[in-house]
């Protein structure tokens, strides 16, 4: 949300440098006992199953690895990497990581402050002196911690209909410098792909040399990284091409999108294999000294540290960060005390995030999810349309939720207002810039929409004593969104022109 008046800094408290923790700099013995049959049963039968209801658009396409310390625990690749030349996915093949990008932005601004080149502390000015606006004193570390206030630039859909378009890095800044800031810096968090835009700039200006050539020189290489980079890898062989599903449950070539536009906030491709090696190094001492790695861990707010988010699974501290570009989604997760990492990437669709949580149980014993089925309705009663009819909005938690999944802000643009109504069949779900859809009655309360693929499913949040729906809950997949109500009767709906565009998260 863009708030319409200027803010200054906050004062900067240096962040605390806690001990590095143990597991990343000094990996125990792993405490899990991985059932190899298991894990690759479930996943086996979860892949298969995806699109089997709903047709070749929304069958898993893509690569997924699990790997723990030098061992591959599983290894698979789905669908096309390129459906023209109809090459399947393999470890190697390069495809965008989008803002899983952000983990190596992070890392190169710690790895110029072990070189005594910046501090976390420093505001943008101290850097960038040309920077105007209200934004140059925010630090590197509210920017790297999502917490400067700075406005996203790919949250306008406007200004990314030039994406296919080359930009100078200063192109880039006049985006969003003069913009107001959200919020006082510091206060709150807010995920801004600006942010890093502006972090990839203080990069250049502290080494240099260009964002891409010092990420190589400090990061790739040291890391044994032979297949990652900062562009696009065209005319690589072994390259993956992105693409998207239409409203005809088709696929079709995503929008153009050149790397400078993402930059250093969503603008690397990498392997399934590059990937698992970067977590090795930062396990270890290749590219990082402790103190830059307990900082690279520290959480801020929302469990957002600097280009990871921190939580945990079954009481496993987990680490990790989701990526969605153009063509493109992945997600990157790391059970750092038992060095297991899990690598998923797609090129049709927003499922990796789903398939990397089903690996989660599976990969300490527990079973995993069925794939998704499409279940049989049951006779709809118009008399729900009177409780759930109303325009609602996606809640600041899940919004905050998708973009540090890895969410394009374009994206969840184009479905964070809903309109719902009813006729005598069903409830109609509206995503005011997205195709609608029927939702179904399923007979224990919810709904799913059986027209699309890998349905959503609905469920309604009526207080007791409420007259009408107060919120409504939509699940896809692993994924669970919330929406609140804003008004009780669906305002004049104006669809948005053309196909939302938007940035890795």
């Amino acid at each position: 949300m863009l708030v319409a008046t200027a803010c200054t800094s906050a004062k900067q408290t240096p962040p605390t440098v806690a001990p590095a923790p143990a597991a990343p700099d000094a990996p125990a013995a792993p405490s899990i006992d991985v059932d190899l049959d298991r894990l690759r049963t479930g996943l086996d039968t979860y892949l298969e199953g995806f699109g089997a209801h709903w047709g070749p658009a929304f069958e898993y396409s893509g690569f997924v690895l699990v790997a723990r310390g030098d061992e591959i625990l599983y290894q698979r690749g789905l669908g096309l990497a390129d459906r023209a030349t109809g090459q399947v996915p393999d470890i190697d093949t390069s495809f965008r990581v989008g803002s899983v990008t952000k983990q190596f932005t992070a890392a190169a601004i710690l790895k110029l402050r072990q070189q005594g080149k910046l501090d976390v502390t420093d505001p943008i000015r101290k850097h960038l002196p040309d920077y105007p606006g209200p934004g140059a004193d925010v630090t590197i570390h509210q920017l790297l911690t999502h917490t400067g206030g700075v406005w996203s630039y790919t949250s306008d859909p406007e200004r990314m209909e030039t994406r296919a378009e080359p930009h100078s890095v200063k192109q880039m800044l006049e985006m969003f410098w003069n913009e107001p800031l959200d919020f006082e810096p510091g206060a709150e968090f807010s995920y801004s792909n600006s942010g890093y835009v502006v972090l990839g700039a203080i990069i250049e200006a502290a080494s240099g040399t260009s964002y891409g050539e010092y990420l190589r020189r400090e990061l790739f290489e040291p890391a044994g990284l032979e297949r990652t980079e900062y562009g696009d890898h065209e005319g690589l062989a072994n390259r993956a091409q992105g693409y998207e599903r239409t409203a005809m449950e088709a696929l079709e070539d995503a929008h153009p999108i050149h790397m400078s536009v993402p930059y250093a906030a969503g603008g690397i491709r990498s392997t399934a294999r590059d990937l698992w090696k970067w977590h090795q190094a930062l396990l270890r001492d290749h590219i990082l000294d402790d103190e830059s790695k307990a900082l690279l861990y520290t959480v801020e707010k929302s469990d957002y540290a600097y280009g990871w988010s921190i939580s945990s699974y079954d009481e496993h501290p987990l680490i990790g960060h989701g990526g969605g570009i153009d063509g493109f989604v992945c997600d990157f997760e790391r059970l750092v005390d038992d060095d297991v990492v899990i690598v998923a990437w797609t090129n049709t669709g927003p499922e990796a995030d789903s398939v990397s949580r089903a690996v989660l149980p599976l990969v300490l014993g527990k079973d995993g999810p069925a794939p998704p089925e499409e279940p049989e309705p049951v006779p709809f009663d118009p008399a729900i349309g009177a409780v759930v009819d109303g325009r609602y909005a996606l809640t600041e938690a899940s919004r905050t939720k998708l973009r540090a999944m890895g969410w394009p802000d374009g994206v969840i643009a184009s479905f964070e207002t809903i309109e719902m109504r009813h006729d005598e069949r069903s409830l109609v779900f509206d995503p005011l810039s997205q195709p609608e859809g029927r939702m179904h009655p399923k007979g224990d309360g919810t709904f799913f929409v059986k027209e699309h693929g890998m349905p959503p499913s609905l469920s309604i949040d009526r207080p007791e004593g409420s007259a009408v729906a107060q919120g409504i809950i939509v699940r896809q997949g692993l994924l669970e969104v919330r929406y609140t109500r804003v008004e009780e009767k669906p305002a004049p709906k104006a669809k948005a022109k053309g196909r939302p565009g938007g940035k890795g998260r």
